[in-house]
């Protein structure tokens, strides 16, 4: 299998530098549980996370396995900054009626917003509500990000998570199940292609969710074949983050498809 890894990837010949920006690389989860790790070699701004919510597409006939909402784990660096949206005017985009959430790391809801602007099809989520709950993101750290199609919204047994009295508000938790995580969705939405353009979040390194830079996927802690996919995609993209492990730095080549090979072969 490695033979064939580096055959493919000297096909794809030396890459150049992209901008900071995460591609959904197989199929980001909707819980927590299963969420993708935006990572990187370091700690580097991410302007965009570009995805694809397929519906039942092309997972048709695995039952549980459809595809109405993407999550994602973040690093936020700077709260106050923050701002996430398909906005044009944020790098953003959605071929559908886009929503936004976003949740502590234990799946508890924080904040969320569905349109940006009263006929906007685009949310525009911000660092703090102004619903009355007074709820605001407290500080840097790790976040969940998620997208969804209207009318696909988070909850658990207790209800929804999240109300609004407005699709405009950018709403604190204070649906009936708003104090508990994450553990459902109330079901399918719109589809399509979509780009979060995001503001204040860095790559959470990826030594704080893998073991070593060959460890890009989950399950995390163990080496697989997921871990080469997400190498050839983003070697192939020409993103730097994860794939410039070899001098000669700023230039994909040979040398950094050795220095992966190696680690793979070491495992964890």
């Amino acid at each position: 299998m490695r033979s064939q890894c580096i055959a493919i990837v000297m096909a794809l010949g030396t890459c150049a530098v992209a901008g900071p920006e995460w591609m959904e690389m197989g199929e980001a989860g909707s819980f927590p549980a299963d969420a993708e790790a935006v990572t990187g070699a370091g700690v580097d701004p991410v302007t965009k996370i570009s995805g694809r919510l397929e519906g039942t597409g092309l997972l048709t006939g695995s039952p549980g396995m459809a595809d109405f909402q993407d999550m994602y784990l973040i690093q936020i660096d700077d709260a106050s900054a923050f701002r996430a949206s398909t906005l044009a005017d944020f790098g953003g985009f959605a071929g559908f009626d886009a929503q936004l959430f976003l949740f502590k790391t234990d799946g508890t809801g924080l904040l969320a917003n569905l349109d940006s602007a009263t006929f906007s099809t685009h949310p525009l989520l911000l660092p703090f509500s102004n619903d009355g709950t007074g709820v605001q993101i407290e500080g840097p750290g790790l976040y969940l990000l998620a997208i969804s199609g209207r009318p696909s919204a988070p909850g658990n047994a207790n209800g929804p998570i999240f109300q609004f009295g407005a699709p405009t508000e950018n709403s604190g938790p204070d649906g009936n199940g708003g104090f508990a995580p994450i553990d459902l969705w109330s079901g399918p939405g719109e589809t399509g292609r979509y780009e979060i353009g995001l503001i204040g979040v860095v790559t959470i390194p990826i030594g704080e969710v893998g073991c070593d830079p060959a460890d890009l996927a989950e399950p995390y802690g163990v080496h697989d074949f997921s871990d080469i996919v997400v190498f050839l995609s983003q070697f192939g993209a020409g993103i730097l983050d994860l794939t410039d492990l070899a001098p000669p730095f700023g230039v994909l080549d040979f040398s950094d498809v050795v220095a992966f090979l190696t680690e793979f072969a070491d495992g964890c």
